[in-house]
């Protein structure tokens, strides 16, 4: 699943290459079928994001404390089962969360979150976040580094057989809000794409190599 070449109708938000990108007005959001688009079980998520309002490095903007700010949200539902990989923002910091609906629901076994630190990240500059995953562990990326890893907790083996439906509640969103998120923020995101498999780190760092090399061409 590649939204590079998809016109998204974007009001002219430049992106990180020059060309359109997405930032939400409101609570708009995009959504698209994760049937045959995400493999729950093995695939990697990569975009650029941008923040416009607030520094990434700091937790608070004019001495307030920013809440969640959800980045992308990929959803597998097969019957009375569901997992989820979730990207968002919290204070200076991205997760990568990934999670099902078996039991337990809440304490340390009950999902796997990896950090994605932002120091040196300034406002108004577009970086990359990669995220990897198989039915063990996931794996993150800042501007085609790897900074985390987090083993998936003992009940993923609950959802190993679970595939994306037809039903509107398996989808790629993209800002798609979730919890305390009301796209308070300006924050924008970029080549935004979805593989079927797990990345090398090297194939992710030559990813990000190839996009910030044409992006500082474009920009000459």
């Amino acid at each position: 699943f590649d939204m590079g070449n998809v016109n998204l109708l974007l009001r002219g938000l430049v992106g990180f290459d020059g060309s359109n990108a997405f930032k939400p007005q409101g609570l708009e959001r995009l959504e698209y079928p994760a049937k045959g688009n995400f493999n729950p079980h093995a695939g990697t998520l990569v975009f650029w994001t941008c923040a416009f309002r607030h520094n990434p490095c700091d937790p608070t903007t004019d001495g307030v404390q920013r809440g969640n700010i959800y980045l992308a949200n990929l959803w597998a539902k097969e019957g009375d089962k569901d997992l989820s990989i979730g990207v968002y923002e919290y204070g200076e910091n991205v997760y990568a969360h990934w999670e099902n609906n078996q039991e337990p629901r809440k304490g340390f076994y009950a999902h796997a979150i990896a950090k994605i630190p932002r120091a040196g990240v300034r406002k108004g500059e577009w970086h990359q976040i990669a995220v990897s995953w198989n039915d063990e562990r996931i794996v993150t990326y800042l501007n085609g580094e790897k900074v985390s890893a987090r083993t998936l907790p003992p009940k993923a083996r609950s959802t190993l057989d679970v595939m994306p439906d037809e039903s509107r509640k398996s989808l790629i969103g993209i800002k798609a809000t979730r919890w305390d998120d009301k796209n308070e923020w300006d924050t924008g995101i970029d080549d935004f794409a979805v593989y079927g498999r797990v990345l090398t780190d090297s194939e992710i760092r030559s990813r990000y190599l190839a996009l910030a090399k044409g992006a500082r061409k474009r920009s000459q």
